[in-house]
């Protein structure tokens, strides 16, 4: 499934070495235990355990045990941005603090279910509605860790969330209404330099101005091409763009395929 991947690990070891940093994982033990490193802390990963590992750069293999059995779910980021568009400011905030060994093994447990239903259903041949469900469940999977995980978060860490959120609800709010490609636009309707404004998305979800115009205009188009019934020509209009074909080499450049192969793909 593009963007999407799991599968199952048994030298953990191989498989950072070929990690591609720019990437998302989520690591869960099925068997065995895990020794590593991250920011400089060490943790242990034992069966029943799962943990996101969201810079791979910064995590440290030590050792695994022989037994070792981990499944890994891995995200690209246009992956992630799409699934968590309509997530706010302190969903990030409090996520990217997440830390393996934050959580018990009994608030683990419905968080483990919930990789077990998204593993079940990759491998299955038999859902048509496949993708939906997995984004779905992840989804859930990623909130749950946030129910848990924001009380032990310190205040201080989340200070000026309102702010930011406030911006950038109405920078989401701008987009959506002028669908419009360009930073320096919204910069000067929010009142801002593009400056603070790179600096306000970077810490609301660390990404650049651009990747949440793309994100959020993408999802939209996406949207259109599945269900709306729109020809690539209504679409190019309905999303200002110039001509059919600007908007053709657009979504292409962004999700690497042309709007009418992802539509052939996708479509049930």
């Amino acid at each position: 499934m593009d963007g999407f991947n799991v599968e199952v690990v048994r030298s953990f070891t191989d498989f950072f070495d070929e990690v591609d940093s720019s990437m998302i994982y989520i690591i869960r033990a099925r068997k065995g235990k895990l020794f590593f490193r991250l920011n400089s802390h060490q943790y242990t990963l034992k069966r029943g355990g799962n943990f996101m590992m969201v810079d791979a750069q910064q995590v440290l293999v030590e050792s695994q045990s022989d037994d070792l059995e981990v499944v890994v779910y891995t995200m690209s980021y246009s992956y992630f941005e799409e699934i968590t568009i309509l997530f706010d400011d302190q969903f990030f905030q409090v996520l990217w603090r997440y830390t393996p060994e934050m959580l018990t093994d009994s608030q683990m447990a419905l968080s483990n279910s919930f990789l077990d239903q998204v593993y079940t259903i990759y491998n299955s041949e038999e859902y048509v509605y496949k993708k939906i469900i997995l984004s779905n469940i992840i989804q859930c999977y990623m909130l749950d860790l946030f129910e848990h995980i924001h009380p032990s978060i310190v205040e201080e860490f989340i200070s000026n969330t309102n702010h930011r959120k406030a911006i950038m609800r109405n920078y989401y709010n701008y987009i959506m209404k002028y669908k419009v490609r360009d930073i320096d636009f919204y910069a000067k309707k929010l009142n801002l330099s593009t400056r603070n404004l790179y600096n306000i998305t970077q810490a609301s979800l660390r990404v650049t101005p651009k990747k949440v115009i793309d994100a959020t205009l993408i999802a939209v188009i996406k949207n259109m091409l599945l269900v709306s019934g729109f020809t690539n020509q209504q679409i190019a209009e309905k999303m200002n763009f110039s001509d059919q074909s600007a908007f053709g080499q657009y979504f292409k450049r962004c999700e690497g395929v042309s709007p009418s192969v992802y539509k052939k793909i996708n479509k049930v």
